[in-house]
């Protein structure tokens, strides 16, 4: 009984665990697809840091010479 028990449980273990080639090729494809997708994110949103950052800057420069302009403006 138990080793009937055994016999069934490691049948079925084994069967489940399988995956056919098909499936395992789609799922290699989709794996590398996603890679390439995820790459091309980093690099978008690297770029999309630097413009951000250079945009910050330049906000920053021209506050700088709205409040000099301002404060000359009062001065006349």
């Amino acid at each position: 009984m138990i080793k009937k028990m055994s016999l069934i449980v490691l049948t079925l273990t084994l069967l489940v665990s399988c995956v056919s080639p098909k499936v395992y090729k789609d799922l290699e494809d989709k794996y590398t697809n996603l890679k390439k997708e995820h790459r091309q994110l980093l690099d978008d949103n690297e770029s999309l840091l630097n413009a951000k950052t250079k945009l910050e800057n330049s906000l920053k420069e021209l506050q700088k010479k709205y409040d000099e302009t301002l404060a000359k403006r009062d001065k006349l």
